[in-house]
């Protein structure tokens, strides 16, 4: 638009002030270049034209849903450990020792003095951010939220930077992070002229505290649950600790070093991992119980969780303390130049100073300072004895059912519940009053249950639960049998290789001995038809839970079975049109299956399997209960223990020419 008069050019440049005004966007206008109002020649070169709408600060809409992707994937990742830290629950890679659990429990992985998770502040953060880009990112973005969002990018960098240093690479974590740079991308390449309203940061930070609020009360449950559960499974050690027997052992429970007094009235035991941070906070406190007392007596045993020297760790590829080895062979080595002294010097200080984690060119100052030689240190450090030693430590804390760290043993009895912090202190209290007599190590008989017997008494003393109904039941066994007294119940999924090998061990044990009855529920780690995992691992699970059940629709319970045995070995040709040739294959018309399969009764009857494993807080796959008892390991690394409990309970299978034992409750 061309300015044509005076009061023209008086309006338009109230409505748009004068520094808004784009002074290089002339136009001539040649009518008025001839003459001017007055009818004499008047040069006019030129005249000012009208600004482009400045308001359009929009963001292009790729970037746009580009920012409430990366928006939602962090949302998700930060969701799902909050979501598992009230609930319980183990995701595939965070159990106790992975490099999930150590993040958490590491100083990073909460706000220090607050002692608030760095999980809730993640999700209350991005929760904030992508309310705020969906109510005002279409319209543009203000200078202090791209601020907010360069903060939480940093942020981000920084804990990966020390997640890659203490390798804590736990997958949700760094999934979260890596979405908060792709937001930080969307930010930056959208970039336009400001908006001067700042709701977006307003209404981002009133997200954040409303979710935070609404998070405290929830875990100070959560805080009191898990404090619960551990005094409980502390007082029971304690009271197996006190009730032990004192007889005689030759073959004393204690490591090759030990802290304190000679005889001691409490002599502890701990596999330990220096690049474990609960094992660090168990020890600490146990320095602070130790602080002026002469009734304890420590000794240190290695577990470390690294397949350099760990050989059980190493069948899986699995490496979540890659310097734990060298560690252990460091404080071994002081072991066997210094003694007990040498060997606890060095302990601690690996603990206190490197957390584990150390270079020889990092610690030969110190091995200076503490009077070896760093050459001929590291010479002993790397000899075979020093490594069979710490593989000796191992072999022996595998054959106790050990499968995490710190695993603590008082006079010989494993005491749960002191990854709790105070529960150690706890135990020490509740053991001194009972008054137990100074023992030297070798005249206490401290011996340990064996993993196997361990896990028969933690089945035993676990609490008999009811079950959910299951009114689709297709169980392999006598149902009306009088006889029958091992009742198991597996809860798998058709596309995971541990369930197979459960499934395989039940079923070979019905066909070979009566008594027992085997039912096989669905536990798909699908979210087509599970809604309660956190993402979708086994992408054909659920179909292959509906093929079972319509099998056992169409043609009952050995139907069921057939259909069952079939999709273990087929698990990568999970598709409709396999079903339907393999259905044919059984005597069972294809058209009906596929119909079947989809059917309202197929359906209810997996969603009953799916709400009882939301019921019970099913944490992974399989999970076996027998007898209504939940069998927490019913395998070990790679032994399975499941038929040590059935052979307790049934008693052992036998040939058919030899006579069946009576079975024992």
């Amino acid at each position: 638009m061309v300015f044509r008069s005076k009061t023209d050019i008086f309006f338009r440049i109230r409505k748009y002030p004068r520094s808004q005004i784009p002074l290089n966007r002339i136009e001539p206008d040649a009518a008025m270049s001839k003459k001017s109002h007055k009818g004499k020649p008047h040069k006019v070169d030129s005249v000012i034209t009208a600004p482009p709408d400045l308001t359009d600060t929009s963001l292009p809409p790729p970037l746009l849903i580009a920012g409430i992707l990366c928006l939602l994937i962090a949302l998700a990742g930060s969701g799902t450990l909050v979501f598992t830290h009230f609930a319980h629950l183990d995701l595939p890679g965070c159990g106790p020792g992975s490099a999930c659990a150590d993040a958490q429990a590491s100083v990073f992985g909460k706000i220090p003095v607050l002692n608030w998770p760095m999980s809730h502040v993640g999700f209350a953060w991005f929760l904030g951010l992508l309310t705020a880009w969906l109510s005002f990112a279409r319209r543009g973005l203000s200078p202090t939220f791209r601020a907010l969002v360069r903060i939480g990018a940093a942020g981000s960098l920084a804990f990966l930077v020390i997640m890659m240093v203490k390798q804590y690479l736990c997958v949700y974590c760094v999934t979260t992070h890596l979405a908060n740079f792709g937001l930080l991308a969307c930010v930056e390449l959208a970039w336009r002229k400001p908006r001067l309203l700042e709701n977006d940061v307003s209404v981002t930070l009133s997200v954040v505290g409303l979710a935070t609020i609404i998070m405290i009360p929830m875990e100070i449950l959560q805080n009191r649950a898990s404090a619960d559960r551990a005094r409980q499974e502390t007082d029971a050690s304690v009271a197996e600790v006190i009730a032990a027997s004192n007889e005689n052992n030759p073959n004393a429970f204690v490591g090759r070093y030990v802290r304190g007094p000679k005889r001691a009235a409490l002599r502890m035991v701990l596999f330990s991992d220096f690049q474990c941070e609960i094992c660090k906070t168990v020890e600490q406190e146990l320095r602070t119980i130790m602080a002026g007392r002469s009734d304890i007596a420590v000794s240190i045993k290695h577990f470390p969780l690294s397949s350099d020297c760990n050989e059980y760790l190493a069948r899986y590829g699995a490496n979540m303390h890659p310097n734990a080895c060298r560690a252990a062979q460091a404080a071994e080595a002081a072991g066997i130049l210094k003694g007990d002294k040498g060997f606890f010097e060095l302990h601690d200080l690996l603990f206190q100073k490197y957390a584990g984690d150390f270079t020889d060119d990092q610690i030969r100052g110190d091995l200076a300072r503490l009077g070896y030689k760093p050459e001929e240190f590291f010479r002993v450090m790397k000899e075979e004895e020093t490594v069979l030693r710490i593989k000796a430590d191992i072999d022996e804390g595998r054959s106790l059912g050990l499968h995490y760290t710190p695993m603590v043993f008082i006079n010989g009895v494993q005491v749960k519940g002191v990854r709790q912090s105070g529960m150690l202190t706890r135990a020490v209290n509740q053991i001194t009053a009972a008054n137990p007599p100074a023992l030297a190590w070798g005249d206490a008989g401290d011996v340990p249950a064996d993993a196997d017997t361990k896990i028969i008494a933690d089945w035993r003393a676990s609490p008999k639960v009811q079950l959910p109904p299951d009114h689709f039941r297709w169980s392999l066994g006598e149902e009306n049998d009088a006889n029958r007294i091992v009742d198991v119940v597996v809860f798998g999924d058709y596309q995971e290789k541990n369930t197979r090998l459960a499934d395989e061990i039940m079923r070979t044990r019905v066909e070979m001995q009566p008594g027992i009855r085997y039912t096989f529920r669905h536990c798909p780690f699908d979210q087509k038809c599970n809604p309660n995992i956190s993402k979708t691992f086994h992408p054909q699970a659920c179909l292959a839970a509906r093929a079972s059940e319509a099998a056992g629709v169409l043609g009952g319970t050995n139907m069921f079975w057939e259909m069952h045995k079939w999709l273990w070995p087929n698990f990568s040709r999970f598709n409709m049109d396999n079903f339907k040739k393999v259905s044919r294959g059984f005597g069972l018309d294809p058209e009906v299956f596929a119909e079947t399969m989809i059917s309202s009764e197929v359906e209810a009857a997996l969603q009953e399997d799916v709400q009882a494993t939301w019921t019970l807080n099913i944490k992974s796959i399989p999970t076996v209960y027998v007898n209504g008892k939940h069998l927490a390991r019913w395998r070990l690394q790679e032994d399975e223990k499941m038929t040590i409990l059935l052979d307790k309970i049934a008693g052992p299978v036998v040939s058919e020419t030899d006579p069946k034992p009576p079975g024992t409750p």
